[in-house]
């Protein structure tokens, strides 16, 4: 058997090939496999929703409704950083990659179908806010790309389709308060009515949450590349929840606007434009409202934030073992590895983990 990952059957890449377990493709690649292998051991990962009080619960989520089948279904197909077509009616221009796009192969003539789409954030427990801390306030920095918020608005869209004139009423008075949102003096001046137009918006949708960002932790040993004897869980992040991140921290600001505050003004400049026009020029958006700042990412939170929403038993003993990765990387994957990233080298480095013997199998 060549080099493979659990589960992952059908795909646009050939895992039998070195260049697929690359710098960037094996951050994709292995969390797919992982959540198909927890799926195989009755383990669902764990499910961040927004509830009534506009806090974080967790639940819990299945494979089916994170791709759209179960992984054993040889109908599943994954689409690695490729567009989620589903989304394009709601674009003026083209549709940013997604890191992952679930489909359905044709059967009888029919078209290939569009699943899911889901943003994936392999991280690191714990990170360098929060390895000198306790065990139980260990948790990940996370890193936010602009194409995520986009992905966040179209899902969040799917909810409006036809109800535009709906949309753009918990929206006007805003809208009337700012003609230019790139002019951050204007924006400031009225940014406490932004957040309070978003959460109105997200309160209508609350049983329609979808997830959206798929978060696989893997923790180490304090703040060695040794990886702990339970080191592996998944945590996804829905799109409503997803916003308290950015959103919550926006309502202490000091002069200027962060890139916290201006992932909220994306947001609603995205929602706000397809309430007007059905269309949403993201591009233009985000190029345009920059208040300074670079946009090579939305914004980054260390442990010490992220702790408060992930916070769970999980994330302080995950359930996958340190001996199961031999499981979910197959044929010999692990030589394909490039040891200059983290968790690579905490595979590669580990002693006899692929010794067969070691297997609780």
């Amino acid at each position: 058997m060549g080099a493979g990952l659990f589960g992952i059957n059908k795909s646009n890449r050939d895992l039998e090939d070195r260049q697929s377990w690359g710098k960037n493709q094996f951050n994709n690649n292995f969390p797919i496999a992982l959540v198909n292998y927890m799926s195989s051991k009755d383990m669902n990962p764990v499910f961040i929703k927004l509830n009534q009080d506009m806090n974080v619960s967790h639940s819990h989520i299945g494979i089916i409704d994170l791709f759209g089948l179960d992984y054993t279904d040889d109908r599943l197909y994954f689409n690695f950083e490729s567009p989620y077509i589903g989304y394009q009616r709601f674009t003026k221009g083209n549709i940013p990659r997604a890191d992952i796009t679930t489909m359905l192969l044709a059967q009888n003539n029919d078209e290939d179908k569009v699943l899911k789409s889901l943003e994936i954030k392999l991280t690191a427990i714990p990170d360098h806010q929060t390895f000198n801390l306790g065990e139980d306030k260990y948790s990940s920095e996370l890193v936010i790309r602009p194409d995520t918020i986009v992905y966040l608005a179209f899902s969040l869209l799917e909810n409006w389709l036809g109800k535009e004139d709906a949309m753009y009423a918990i929206f006007e008075e805003v809208d009337s308060k700012i003609n230019d949102f790139s002019d951050g003096k204007v924006v400031q001046e009225h940014f406490d009515l932004i957040l309070s137009a978003l959460d109105k918006f997200l309160m209508r949708t609350l049983d329609r949450q979808q997830p959206l960002i798929l978060q696989p932790i893997w923790k180490t040993i304090g703040k060695t590349p040794k990886l702990a004897d339970n080191c592996l869980d998944v945590f996804v992040w829905s799109d409503h929840a997803f916003t308290r991140l950015f959103v919550d921290y926006s309502r202490v600001r000091g002069n200027n606007l962060n890139r916290l505050n201006r992932s909220c003004v994306w947001l609603f400049c995205m929602l706000l434009e397809y309430s007007k026009k059905g269309k949403v020029d993201h591009k233009k958006i985000i190029d345009n409202v920059t208040y300074n700042t670079k946009n090579d990412k939305a914004f980054a939170l260390s442990g010490l934030r992220t702790h408060a929403y992930l916070s769970s038993k999980y994330l302080i003993k995950p359930r996958v073992r340190i001996d199961e990765i031999q499981n979910i990387i197959l044929g010999g994957g692990e030589k394909y590895l490039s040891p200059e990233r983290r968790f690579d080298s905490a595979i590669v480095s580990a002693p006899g983990l692929f010794d067969k013997e070691n297997s609780n199998e």
